[in-house]
Order: C-alpha cells, then sequence, then structure tokens
C-alpha cells in the first residue's frame, strides 16, 4: 500500500513538472513573440517614409537583431552579446565601434566601455562581452543613433546597435 501511494506522490511531482515547465515555455515564447514584435516595430520608425535606398554612413541596412542601448542623459545604458572564435587558431582582438549617427547622418561620440576590453579565444570559445554607453546630453531625446559593434577579427561579429536617449520623466 505505501508503494502504491509513493507511485502516485511521484505520479503527481513528475505531472507538475511537465506543467510547470510546459507553462515556462509558453511564456517564454509569448516573450520572444513581444520582443519580435517590438523590434519589428523599432525597424520600422528608424525607416523614414522618404528614405533614400542609401543608408547614411554607420546605419545599418541589414534585417536581424538588433542592440539597443537607451538611457536617460547622465545615465548609461548596458547590453550583452556573445562572440564565438569559429575560426581555426586562436584570436586575441580589441572590441570595436563604429561612430553613431543620426537619422540625418550627423555623426555623434557616444562613449563606450566593453568588459572585457579585448578579447582572447582559442578555437570554438566564446565569451560574453558587456557593452556600456554614457548618455549625455549632447544627445537629442528620443533620436535613434545607429552604428555597430564588432570585433574584426572575427567574421560574423558585427551587431547593428542603437543608441538612444530617453526624455527625463516630468517633474511633478
Amino acid at each position: 500500500m505505501a508503494s502504491a501511494s509513493f507511485e502516485e506522490l511521484f505520479r503527481r511531482a513528475l505531472d507538475l513538472n511537465l506543467r510547470f515547465y510546459g507553462a515556462v515555455g509558453r511564456l517564454t515564447a509569448d516573450y520572444f513573440r513581444e520582443a519580435a514584435a517590438a523590434f519589428s516595430e523599432l525597424s520600422g520608425q528608424q525607416q523614414p517614409s522618404s528614405a533614400s535606398p542609401r543608408s547614411a554612413p554607420g546605419q545599418s541596412t541589414q534585417a536581424g537583431p538588433v542592440m539597443v542601448l537607451e538611457a536617460e542623459a547622465g545615465n548609461s545604458a548596458m547590453g550583452v552579446f556573445l562572440v564565438e572564435n569559429k575560426l581555426a587558431h586562436d584570436v586575441n582582438a580589441a572590441m570595436v565601434a563604429t561612430p553613431f549617427t543620426d537619422p540625418g547622418g550627423l555623426q555623434v561620440r557616444v562613449p563606450l566601455a566593453f568588459d572585457p576590453p579585448r578579447i582572447s579565444l582559442k578555437p570554438g570559445e566564446q565569451i560574453l562581452v558587456r557593452i556600456q554607453a554614457t548618455l549625455t546630453k549632447d544627445l537629442e531625446p528620443e533620436v535613434r543613433y545607429s552604428g555597430e559593434v564588432s570585433v574584426p577579427e572575427l567574421p560574423g561579429t558585427r551587431i547593428p546597435t542603437i543608441v538612444r536617449r530617453r526624455p527625463a520623466p516630468p517633474k511633478t
């Protein structure tokens, strides 16, 4: 009789685990669906209706993931990206960023810090790199400044990046 209740308890625990992981899976799918919709809206706002086929220097025209670094003036925005060495040799390289440009093509300086600033990877190794952008009052609020971060020595590491200064909250 004790084994029957143990089996029932085990079956119930297994069912509970399956329901839990099913719910987590659905939540994850919903999250990515909403994130994709948000990025689609963000991409749609980037291109003005009278946009020419040529983009401004530093602005990426490729579709796909974009890193968005956004904060109020005087604050820092942070992002993380994965770098992988798919080459057959070791790589020791610095992270690089292109200049950031506004929709009119005006270049702005955005102070960036990478952690680590240099990467050393053997073939097949990966590392997470943190990027921190300091948003100053020189950046216009709600303007999208486009650029790219990369490791030039590693093919496929170009990441289109948007820096945007949020307006200050209204004073109450």
